[in-house]
């Protein structure tokens, strides 16, 4: 049952706080602990996390902002589970950071916070929300707002992060799927061949090693057999086909494999490694997980993105949006999909790039929401023609109509939809004489002389006639520090890969270890400015004295 936690907003007389030194108090008083409890604490809405539980039946629950509040403090820290618990029961600092004045009265089941992590994963699972964006969100918004920083300038970038998953070939891939069936239906007391139960008894490991290269694929074609045979047969049972072994095993005949059902006894046959796609299950541990190759390294896993204000009057810079996303989702997807909420929430002005954030669907939101994308680097190919005659040297009515081409003549026929994509016809002849239609972006051919201007047309002239001017490059300056803040959020233990497993929850990590960054920050920032308080209290002092 939901039960929000306002018990930290009345204080103790006689909490084992209050009965510190003097000295250990004022010391207490200008810990990080004590902006953690005033910034982010206790502005968690617990509200926004009701969902997950009964409105009016079982127990309470443990208060939600003092697990959102320790996952923060997980990910601030980069601590394990179990050292972030036992500083929860044992560290005053973090009992302070969470409102906690007697841990008696507070303590929990590590295995609560599991539950907790379990019950969000399944509620954003089912189409909802997810509640810990709102965490990020308020707490970006009030430092942002406290503090006057500018958020026009903004750059973007992303990390892979790999996987919690063992890589598998073939062979291995099948084994284990075959493997992970077997048991479910035996422990559900369905029938099983015992030839099925016995190509089980080793692990996909073994197999593996053993086998010689020559029968990999007569087994790997055995294995498949038997997969589609046991789907078939449970194929109408509802407690089998709702588990995750069934729904991978579905899911791998048809992404490796052609099957030809119109037979008595259907043929299965392999599909060749280039039909399989990128995104086809790697290892059921995750299936989640996508393939991607990348500057020569392959990737099994996802790729986080994030992008954080960039202008030189802010005293720190900020993160204004975080995104996990399968690896093989092209970047400029991603930044499609958030322009329109960053110009919204930010007043987002010029985001600055890599050249693999641009696309022409990217182009069209840009000028939709009328932000500008600078790309240190161009996507596509480079023009031959350095003086081309670009979009801007033709002239345009007021109502985006062309006026007149470069040398003054106007197009015979035009049309302009309601994406603002312009086409027009030139006179043929005229562009066929006209001394500088080698550099001219008309298209002739041996009908028509043809021009099409549309979102991604513009950007790619403005972008290419800016480039070498000094407020550009100044700009494109501003984007490699984004690489730090890459680092920042990539895992930092088993070489780059997460701990946690499935889209879901790996975002959440990102999400959370995003509001400790923000913290961190802002944290650092205030003790700094408390720091030079203090330093001038002292001179002022000394000065009275003297």
């Amino acid at each position: 049952m939901f039960r929000r936690n306002d018990t930290h907003n009345v204080q103790s007389l006689f909490s084992p706080e209050r009965e510190l030194p003097e000295k250990l108090k004022n010391r207490l008083d200008k810990n990080w602990s004590t902006i953690f409890y005033r910034e982010i604490f206790s502005h968690i809405d617990e509200t926004k996390f009701s969902g997950l539980y009964f409105n009016n039946n079982g127990r309470p629950n443990v208060p939600v902002n003092i697990l959102v509040g320790l996952e923060i403090l997980k990910e601030l820290f980069q601590h394990t589970d179990e050292v972030a618990y036992e500083r929860f029961l044992y560290d005053l600092t973090f009992q302070r950071a969470l409102g906690v004045e007697f841990i008696e009265d507070a303590c929990f089941s590590i295995r609560s916070w599991y539950y907790f992590r379990g019950r969000l994963a399944e509620f954003e699972s089912q189409g909802n929300p997810n509640p810990m964006m709102d965490v990020f969100k308020s707490g970006r918004d009030k430092i942002i707002s406290e503090l006057g920083l500018k958020t026009g300038l903004q750059r973007v970038d992303s990390v892979m992060i790999g996987a919690n998953i063992k890589r598998m070939n073939r062979l291995m891939l099948f084994h284990k799927v075959l493997s992970n069936l077997v048991i479910l239906l035996l422990r559900c007391e369905k029938a099983v061949e015992k030839e099925v139960q016995d190509m089980i008894k080793e692990d996909e490991d073994s197999i593996a090693y053993r086998l010689p290269t020559d029968e990999v694929q007569t087994t790997i074609r055995s294995i498949a057999g038997k997969i589609y045979t046991l789907v078939n047969q449970n194929k109408n049972d509802d407690e089998i086909i709702s588990t995750d072994a069934y729904k991978n095993a579905v899911r791998l005949l048809d992404e490796q494999c052609n099957i030809d059902r119109n037979n008595k006894n259907p043929q299965i046959r392999l599909k060749p490694p280039a039909e399989i796609s990128s995104g086809s299950l790697q290892n059921p541990a995750d299936p989640d997980a996508t393939y991607r190759e990348k500057n020569d390294k392959k990737f099994w896993g996802y790729s986080a993105h994030a992008s954080e204000t960039c202008d030189k009057d802010n005293p720190f810079q900020v993160i204004t949006c975080v995104d996990l996303v399968k690896n093989n989702v092209d970047d400029a997807v991603v930044l499609k999909n958030h322009i329109a909420e960053l110009k919204e929430e930010t007043n987002l002005e010029t985001m600055i790039s890599d050249g693999g954030f641009h696309s022409p669907d990217n182009s069209v939101e840009l000028e939709i929401n009328k932000v500008n994308l600078i790309t240190t680097a161009i996507r596509g190919k480079k023009t031959q023609k350095r003086d081309i005659l670009d979009s801007k040297n033709f002239t345009f009515e007021d109502s985006g109509l062309i006026r007149a081409c470069p040398q003054g003549h106007r197009p015979v026929k035009q049309t302009l939809d309601k994406e603002k994509n312009l086409k027009a016809s030139f006179d043929r002849r005229k562009c066929a004489g006209c001394p500088v239609n080698s550099r001219c972006i008309a298209y002739l051919s041996e009908n028509q002389s043809r021009v099409v201007i549309d979102a991604n047309r513009r950007w790619l002239d403005k972008n290419r006639r800016e480039v070498l001017q000094e407020e550009f490059l100044e700009k494109c300056r501003l984007r490699p520090a984004v690489e730090g803040l890459m680092d920042k959020i990539k895992p930092k233990y088993l070489h780059g890969r997460t701990l946690f497993r499935g889209i879901v929850r790996v975002k959440n990590r990102l999400i959370l270890r995003a509001c400790a960054i923000n913290f961190k920050r802002y944290a650092d920032h205030t003790l700094e400015l408390f720091k030079k308080f203090l330093d001038m209290l002292r001179i002022f002092s000394s000065a009275a004295i003297a």
